[in-house]
């Protein structure tokens, strides 16, 4: 009895963790007033994400950077790089398009283009403009000084570039004050199952599953 007990306590506690890491670790999403600048932190300055908005506007080549900044927990198993996976897919972004993530909780960025139409401009130059421009003021926790920086300088390489065609794979830069704690066992457990946010609830409804029948059966 008392195990069966302890085993419903534990699924039903599998479930609600699973559902508030979820919510925590969704997208965030893109605001209609500004597609550049998702600012979930609330550390950058109405001038900056006009900026952002402004440089984009201004050109015809369809070229774009975005800025998502957000706090995410440590005891979130979400890294960095797959916060911003998940951002790129649902804001649809792709041709012309770049990311940068600023986690200001871990003190993480994560920088991802699309490196079919800008690999040729930016696969030799990216990390340097990173650690350059975008770094020195964000371990200073100056993060608009570090967003205007970086644009201007990401936009001013672009703009001095032809542009040209990578088949180049990657188009990504993480930074982190402990990448060598950066592996997350939830995405390993994502390349097998595609799915790593639905393996605690599958886990609990088993065991839900198992102590049902058993409860109703016996006495």
């Amino acid at each position: 009895m008392y195990n069966r007990k302890l085993a419903s306590v534990i699924a039903v506690l599998l479930v609600i963790v699973s559902l508030v890491w979820g919510f925590l670790g969704r997208p965030a999403s893109r605001d209609a007033r500004n597609l550049f600048a998702a600012d979930r932190a609330n550390v950058l300055s109405d001038a900056t994400e006009a900026m952002l908005s402004r440089m984009a506007a201004s050109r015809s080549d369809g070229v774009a950077l975005s800025v998502v900044t957000v706090r995410m927990p440590r005891a979130l198993a979400y890294t960095s790089k797959h916060y911003a996976e998940e951002v790129w897919k649902a804001w649809k972004l792709g041709e012309g398009d770049m990311l940068l993530l600023l986690d200001v909780s871990r003190g993480e960025y994560f920088f991802k283009y699309d490196s079919d139409s800008l690999g040729g401009v930016l696969d030799n130059v990216y990390s340097s403009l990173l650690q350059n421009d975008l770094k020195p003021s964000f371990a200073a926790k100056e993060y608009d000084r570090a967003v205007n920086a970086f644009c201007e300088a990401l936009y001013g390489r672009i703009e001095s570039a032809r542009p040209t065609v990578s088949p180049l794979p990657g188009g990504e830069e993480t930074e982190s004050s402990w990448s060598f704690l950066n592996f997350s066992p939830w995405d390993f457990i994502k390349g097998i199952t595609g799915k790593s946010k639905w393996i605690l609830i599958i886990i609990g409804l088993i065991l839900l599953s198992l102590i049902i029948p058993r409860s109703h059966g016996g006495h």
